[in-house]
């Protein structure tokens, strides 16, 4: 893993809150942007991270925003044991019946919007115990909120994300589908192609070119149009070169077997079977969350 010289992304905030200078500076945007399509990665593939907090986003000059502490061996079961998270960042479904899906991450993510909006973390201003937060959570009657000037596209999400119901919440794809049209509002994508962590060095997404609709790559045809998708070999090429451009800028992608440390053409012959793709997805998921 990367040396990530700024610490977590609750320190940053509490730097903020209390006026301490700090030489990196990221947006609610940005965060929940990187944020958004690690998760997309994850549950792609069938990975919950189960425990996302503030505490586990990591922040570099070298390599931006990083998400920390994911354990290959969390993979998806539709009954799990309550989180092992913060009860902070904590799900009220969690809490209630030790039920444990996707929508508790996308939960987790929620109440991180809400950090990088009041600078607080979650229920600093409350006085309750452990068994009065637990409960409270668990029977929706109490959950974080953001701050009267919170813009009105982050409000909105946040209020998605933390609904009760977690039937009611976004999926990571659509929470990516939505920031990606916040983002045409503004030219912060242009910071995003000068850090090393751009989210396009590590998505495992491809591009339709007939409707220009995000697709996994692990798509034979696009989800909107119905149009054939390239090739696997193609889409195995598209990943091995953001393996080198993410490795020019410091960024470890581990594909032991699939990747040699080059990305010419006769390399590409490397992919020609779905397996060894998916191999590859799981080392970009890895390298989302080191």
């Amino acid at each position: 893993m990367e040396y990530m010289d700024y610490g977590n992304l609750r320190s940053y905030l509490d730097n903020m809150r209390n006026g301490i200078p700090t030489e990196i500076k990221v947006t609610s945007l940005q965060v929940a942007w990187i944020l958004a399509n690690a998760l997309f990665d994850l549950h792609h593939n069938n990975i919950i991270y189960r425990g996302l907090s503030s505490e586990k986003v990591l922040l570099s000059s070298a390599h931006y925003v990083k998400l920390n502490g994911y354990t290959p061996s969390r993979e998806y079961i539709y009954a799990m044991t309550r989180s092992t998270s913060s009860q902070n960042w904590t799900a009220p479904e969690v809490f209630k019946s030790g039920h444990y899906d996707f929508p508790a991450d996308i939960y987790s993510f929620g109440v991180i919007l809400t950090e990088v909006d009041t600078l607080q973390k979650p229920y600093a201003n409350l006085q309750l115990s452990t068994y009065q937060l637990f409960d409270q959570v668990s029977k929706g009657k109490l959950r974080p909120n953001v701050s009267p000037t919170c813009p009105v596209w982050l409000r909105e999400l946040t209020d998605q994300c933390l609904a009760f119901d977690p039937r009611s919440r976004p999926t990571a794809q659509e929470i990516v589908d939505i920031l990606k049209n916040e983002f045409a509002k503004t030219n912060s994508d242009q910071y995003f192609m000068k850090s090393a962590a751009s989210p396009t060095i590590l998505s495992t997404n491809i591009v339709c070119k007939v409707c220009n609709t995000r697709n996994h790559v692990l798509d034979a045809e696009c989800n909107t149009c119905s149009q054939n998708l390239p090739t696997i070999q193609e889409r195995g090429g598209i990943l091995l070169k953001r393996v080198d451009v993410a490795k020019k800028k410091g960024i470890s992608i581990k594909a032991n077997g699939i990747y040699d440390g080059s990305t010419r053409t006769n390399n590409l012959k490397l992919i020609i079977q779905e397996k060894k793709l998916f191999r590859l997805i799981v080392a970009f998921g890895r390298a989302w969350c080191e």
